[in-house]
């Protein structure tokens, strides 16, 4: 009788959400360049609230630690119609940031305390 082959399927592990938003703003920060939230979302596909909630998680120490910054783009305030409405833009650091002092981080592997950009 003939043997027979077993093909094996070979899974390919997506990426999570988090991973992808992740990814993104480690390219920008390569490029130095800061993105919004709107940025963030036509480059992933996925909804702003979900990539505000992802960046948040980013933050805490068990998912990277990264720390990420937020200001305002106010370039993009003024085209906005409500003048209430801010417009935040983001950009991650590579490091792990373990402790945060009123609006400070602590970075571990430069023993700096970061104000601002």
């Amino acid at each position: 009788m003939r043997e027979r082959k077993r093909r094996e399927t070979v899974k390919v592990k997506r990426k999570t959400q988090r991973e992808v938003v992740r990814d993104a703003l480690l390219c920008a920060a390569r490029l130095e360049v800061c993105m919004t939230l709107g940025e963030l979302s036509r480059k992933t596909k996925y909804p702003e609230a979900s990539i505000s909630a992802q960046l948040r998680h980013l933050r805490k120490l068990r998912n990277g630690g990264y720390m990420v910054e937020t200001r305002h783009r106010e370039v993009e305030e003024v085209n906005r119609e409500s003048k209430h409405e801010k417009v935040w833009e983001y950009r991650m650091r590579y490091g792990v940031w373990v402790r945060r002092v009123g609006r400070r981080w602590r970075d571990v592997s430069s023993a700096k305390y970061l104000n601002g950009w």
